[in-house]
């Protein structure tokens, strides 16, 4: 989803800016033993 190019123009512009990335997705690693690109509907 890119993110953080998202984040870089918003910041620019002045307000604060929160980007979360979750688990498994884009480009965080997922746990060990854990499928990528896939949500965990308990969390």
């Amino acid at each position: 989803m890119c993110l953080d190019r998202f984040a870089e123009v918003f910041a620019t512009a002045g307000p604060a800016v929160l980007v979360y990335d979750i688990r498994g997705l884009d480009d965080s690693e997922p746990a060990p033993g854990q499928p990528r690109h896939e949500i965990d509907p308990w969390v």
